[in-house]
């Protein structure tokens, strides 16, 4: 199968860029009637992987307590590409980084590994947007979240998305 054209320049290259990996064992209710991981498991597998990233990042603090928070990144595309066959019991491991950053959004990138044999069963790529807690429309992040993003992917691509 075909990479998808986010992965530049190589594979293991692109797997190089990665800094922040989390360890997910599926669970057997995530499998389908032939014993795969259902396709749909692998968004809960992003989703649980942006939020062990942002929490590593100390991003988490910065929305605790939505009363207090002044706006909030909501996911406004997310893909992926199925590129190996998944079953239960195969621990993974999950790569999140951000692969750019604009006024209002960001765009993020996941690799999917299979643990036993490091090889790379999905990659997705996804955009979250930064909204405003009252009017809901986008608004700039704040600049201690550009810092934060900035001070932990030092190759991070300041390109803007919008």
């Amino acid at each position: 199968m075909a990479l998808p054209p986010y992965i530049q320049p190589d594979l293991q290259t692109w797997l190089q860029k990665f800094r922040f990996s989390t360890r997910i064992e599926p669970r057997f209710s995530e499998t389908d009637a032939f014993g795969h991981i259902n396709n749909v498991s692998y968004f809960i597998y992003f989703e649980q992987g942006r939020l062990d990233y942002f929490g590593e990042l100390k991003l988490l603090d910065h929305w605790s307590g939505m009363e207090r928070a002044k706006s909030y990144p909501v996911v406004a595309d997310l893909a992926c590409d199925y590129l190996q066959e998944l079953f239960f019991n195969q621990a993974i491991l999950l790569q999140v980084r951000t692969a750019s950053i604009g006024r209002t959004s960001i765009e993020l990138e996941y690799a999917l590994i299979r643990e036993a044999d490091k090889v790379l069963i999905a990659a997705g790529r996804g955009r979250l947007v930064n909204i405003d807690t009252i009017t809901k429309k986008p608004t700039p992040f704040s600049s201690e979240f550009i810092q934060l993003i900035q001070s932990y992917e030092p190759e991070f691509s300041s390109a803007m998305i919008e």
